[in-house]
Parts: structure tokens; sequence; C-alpha cells
């Protein structure tokens, strides 16, 4: 495998972290580098972004799916309404208003 140089600049704490991390796998008996406890940090932050893109996009359309679920709903809701109250502009305000209470009409 063949291996490519990055130069990086790491803020102080950061490096004291790193540094920790490998003495505490050394003194575990691992035979470990501070480039091999970075490749591993940047492996498992690029799977952790990589979940975390996946579950967003999921969530997203989980979102997507209910906003079209409430906006089906609501139509069945406007038809039953105009039904109800044979097309009267004013009765079907009462009725949203009656439904909603006070807040802004979805």
């Amino acid at each position: 495998m063949s291996k490519t140089q990055i130069k990086a600049y790491l803020e102080p704490e950061l490096a004291e972290k790193i540094a920790a991390a490998t003495e505490r796998f050394r003194a575990a008996g691992r035979t470990v580098s501070r480039n091999d406890v970075i490749n591993q940090l940047l492996q498992d932050g690029f799977r952790f972004w990589r979940q975390e893109a996946d579950m967003a996009t999921r969530v997203e359309g989980s979102v997507g799916k209910l906003a079209n679920e409430i906006r089906k709903q609501r139509r069945v809701l406007d038809t039953i309404l105009l039904s109800i109250t044979d097309g009267n502009p004013d009765e079907y305000k009462a009725a949203i208003k009656e439904i909603y209470g006070d807040d802004d009409e979805p």
C-alpha cells in the first residue's frame, strides 16, 4: 500500500489528545505510531460523517413523506368542509377557525 504525505497543523489540544491516545495504546502493549492513531481518527471521522449524512437523508425523506400526507389530508378536509358548508366561504372560514382556533390558518 502506498502512502501519501499530508502536512497538517493541529490545535494544541488535539495534538495532546493524539499523543495521549498513542501513549495509552502503547501502555496497553500495542505497537502504534502517532500516524496510526491519526489515520484511524480520520477513517472513523469519515465513517461517522457518512452515517450522519445517510441519517439526514432518511430523515429528510421521512419529513417529505409526512408533509405530503399532511397536504393530502388537508385537501380531504377542505373538500369535506366545502361540502358541509355548501361552498359558502364565510361558513368555511368559520369551520376552519373552529378547527384551528385562533392559530393562523395552515
